[in-house]
């Protein structure tokens, strides 16, 4: 789990570095959003599925259309996969 905080941190520094038309910021958000991603999966810290689902909208947005959409794609049907995990934890709790 430490590897994937690090991961998280730098992902977030690459952010910053990557600044709003920078060719390299969608790439850096969709890798971020899948490091957020992990670590819900493994913590199921809430907060980290808005924030995933948010840097993913991000992502996509800035992605002309046809580019990496199969990538993006993938990590909504991931998001959508774990949210109805989570709504089915609830239920049997």
């Amino acid at each position: 789990m430490i590897d994937l905080e690090e991961a998280i941190a730098l992902g977030r520094e690459a952010l910053e570095l990557c600044l709003s038309g920078h060719l390299d910021r969608p790439s850096s958000l969709h890798k971020l959003t899948r490091c957020i991603l992990d670590r819900f999966d493994r913590a199921r810290i809430s907060s980290d599925l808005g924030g995933a689902i948010a840097l993913g909208r991000g992502a996509l947005e800035l992605c002309p259309p046809g580019i990496q959409i199969g990538q993006l794609l993938s990590m909504s049907s991931h998001v959508a996969q774990v949210n109805s995990s989570g709504k089915r934890m609830e239920r049997e709790t």
